[in-house]
């Protein structure tokens, strides 16, 4: 399988999957696209060892970091779907959208952090992620 792309989310106990690799039902899932189409789930103990397995260290080191971006931007992502400005300023003391000439309102904010933002620092993970497409998992 070469990669195609690679997505990272978290599920309750109650809606958990089944990895592709071992079998065993998994909550933290990371989704393999590969450039086939084919769409694989993996836990995070066998995705780690079957990239292990294939990569030298600096390389496995470079995926880690990418990997680690991704699920990091789609809990982000998770998160940010049902901000509110109230759920905001309890963690945060700014606001950044006061700082902007085109962002004057929180939900203008949330709405750039959703479509721009996140999605920018997703795709700069994954192209990294794209520079191990040639390697078959």
């Amino acid at each position: 399988m070469k990669i195609k792309k690679i997505m990272f989310y978290s599920v309750p106990r109650k809606e958990a999957d089944t990895c592709s690799c071992c079998g065993k039902s998994i909550c933290n899932i990371y989704n393999v696209t590969s450039v086939e189409g084919e769409l694989f789930k993996f836990g995070t103990t066998c995705f780690h060892k079957v990239m292990k397995d294939r990569l030298k260290s600096f390389q496995a080191k470079e995926m880690n970091k990418a990997l680690e971006s991704i699920k990091c931007y789609c809990e982000r992502v998770k998160e940010w779907e049902t901000m509110t400005e109230e759920k905001y300023s309890e963690t945060h003391c700014d606001k950044p959208w006061e700082n902007y000439e085109d962002i004057t309102t929180f939900e203008q904010y949330k709405s750039w952090m959703l479509t721009e933002f996140f999605p920018y620092r997703l795709s700069l993970a994954e192209k990294t992620i794209e520079k191990y497409s040639k390697i078959d998992f």
